[in-house]
């Protein structure tokens, strides 16, 4: 069995694949076979049914545009998807809809939540793209809040939550381990940098509504990068929250395969990256410089503010309750997935 996920990237909630599943099934993963695993990730989109073999979904969600042909999808091995949406966007049946599969760290004992674990201050963890283009160390550091790249190797970011008392959270994985290390939490969204389905599918996987407080752009060089920049008004600004009505319409399935001007595109974009990495790099030198720090001073001041308001926003944290029953039926559709595939 081979295993697919989100590589592009080193963000950690896609690269627990990588350490977390070897852990768990070692023996289904050394054993040759036509199937792939898809785990932890928003991967079930039109991009997966190009992905060779049978496919074998496990606590994975949805939401980046359109689903794989229905004749694709028809072929795959679904045990558990991460949330209700998820789940009917599918057309499964309601007990699909477990939680995210990262909550498996449950089965690791180094990883395990610590009830009696001794617990201090507040982490900001922010989606990938906002650690790449905004700034937002400066501020944190000027708040007296720990900055957690989601780059960060997986240990290091689960350590930190975990040791956390609050968590200020941008990356989705990091909303996801907060609440299951019972470290309350509060979302938050820069501009286009949400994906409202997603996350609204997790939280209603525990029975949590979602409504983000917005992020604003933090300097000239990071509105570079955000397509429709708003104007900051300097307090507290909600952005609306999305209900699972928002999300009755199903999604068109791809309908032609791969043409020209989508292998164009792919082209284009690798010859971007090193490009966007050049940028970033003397950027990054750029905000790093004493110079540019001292001209940023007075509004990291003002971010930092705004950093302690919404650590002192309502935040979100599931039910003891409702989080044991996610983790015990998480653990024995695993052991259905053991059964079903045997290593050989």
């Amino acid at each position: 069995m081979r295993l697919f996920y989100y590589r592009v990237t080193t963000n950690f909630g896609d690269r627990m694949n990588a350490w977390l599943w070897p852990r768990l099934i070692a023996g289904q993963l050394e054993t040759p076979s036509d199937d792939v695993l898809v785990g932890i990730g928003s991967l079930i989109k039109a991009d997966l049914g190009k992905v060779p073999g049978r496919k074998v979904i496990f606590g994975t969600g949805s939401g980046y545009g359109a689903l794989p042909l229905s004749s694709e999808i028809a072929d795959w091995r679904i045990y558990c998807v991460r949330g209700p949406l998820t789940a009917k966007l599918l057309g499964l049946s309601p007990d699909k809809a477990v939680v995210d599969a990262a909550w498996l760290v449950d089965q690791l004992p180094e990883f395990r939540y610590q009830p009696d674990r001794s617990r201090e201050g507040t982490v900001f963890v922010p989606h990938w793209t906002t650690d790449l283009y905004a700034n937002w160390r400066q501020p944190c550091a000027d708040a007296g809040i720990r900055y957690v790249s989601p780059f960060d190797e997986g240990k290091a970011v689960l350590d930190a939550i975990a040791g956390a008392r609050l968590a200020i959270v941008e990356s989705l994985h990091g909303a996801i381990m907060a609440d299951y290390y019972r470290v309350p939490w509060i979302p938050v969204a820069t501009d286009d940098r949400v994906l409202e389905f997603k996350w609204l599918d997790f939280c209603l996987s525990l029975d949590l509504p979602f409504r983000p407080i917005r992020l604003p752009v933090t300097d000239a060089m990071e509105r570079f990068f955000v397509r429709r920049p708003k104007p900051w008004s300097g307090s507290i600004e909600y952005l609306r929250e999305p209900c699972e009505a928002d999300f009755a319409a199903v999604p068109k399935a791809r309908q032609t395969p791969v043409t020209f001007r989508y292998r164009a595109a792919i082209k284009l974009k690798k010859i971007a990256r090193p490009v966007r990495a050049g940028l970033l790099s003397c950027i990054a030198a750029m905000r790093a410089s004493r110079p540019y720090r001292k001209s940023f001073g007075e509004e990291s001041v003002r971010l930092a503010g705004l950093l302690d308001a919404i650590s002192r926003e309502p935040s979100y944290l599931s039910s003891d309750a409702v989080r044991q029953e996610r983790i015990d039926r998480l653990v024995a559709t695993l052991d259905k997935f053991r059964a079903d595939f045997p290593p050989r």
